[in-house]
């Protein structure tokens, strides 16, 4: 793709809109109910992670294996989005299961969160799982609503922040012919280190 046909946004101009779209979907009074808000928060996410792969593997060839997908959005997808590759990548390829590392995800950051309050103990998980056990949907649907896990109200406000991300995952893998669920937890709330944990249930 040349640079001239690239259309780009600036990239504190996304992240203003991206916090007001998770603050707008939780806290408007359209939509008080936190299920329908995750729900249309993760279907957003899904069909923007398909359009996001589409436009970025345009010009390449299939890929051979579901792992070769998984390495794809570790570093090209990944940079496209935050410019920067995965800081680290762990596989249990027995189990299908794979964990993105990233040690200062970027989303967290820029959401101005108190990332480390006094209330959220270190060694509390924040997650983000899939509502529903089953395997992601087709890519023309995404029906699978977002839940969020957490032990407090700092935490909660942490864990609304990974429900998009976890579903741009699943709607650019599933787009590469991979349907998998995806779930999210902070490892280090001081930093905004994120580990995003993908199980694959259908391969390439």
């Amino acid at each position: 793709m040349t640079a001239r046909n690239k259309h780009e946004v600036s990239a504190s101009c996304f992240d203003f809109l991206y916090i007001e779209m998770v603050h707008s979907m939780y806290f408007s009074s359209v939509h008080k109910d936190t299920r329908s808000s995750h729900s249309a928060i993760d279907s957003m996410g899904f069909q923007v992670g398909q359009q996001l792969v589409e436009r970025y593997t345009l010009d390449r060839a299939r890929f051979s294996d579901h792992l070769e997908a998984i390495k794809f959005i570790c570093r090209d997808f990944w940079t496209e989005l935050f410019k920067k590759q995965v800081d680290n990548l762990k596989t249990n390829r027995l189990r299908d299961v794979f964990v993105l590392l990233d040690l200062e995800f970027r989303w967290l950051a820029s959401a101005g969160l108190p990332l480390s309050p006094p209330s959220a103990s270190a060694d509390t998980p924040i997650t983000t799982t899939s509502a529903s056990t089953t395997s992601v949907p087709s890519p023309s649907t995404s029906t699978a609503a977002s839940t969020t896990t957490v032990p407090s109200t700092a935490a909660s406000q942490l864990g609304k922040y990974l429900v998009f991300p976890c579903a741009i995952i699943r709607g650019a893998l599933a787009a590469l012919g991979v349907r998998c669920e995806v779930t999210a937890d902070v490892t280090d709330p001081a930093t905004g280190a994120c580990a995003f944990h993908v199980r694959v249930t259908t391969k390439v």
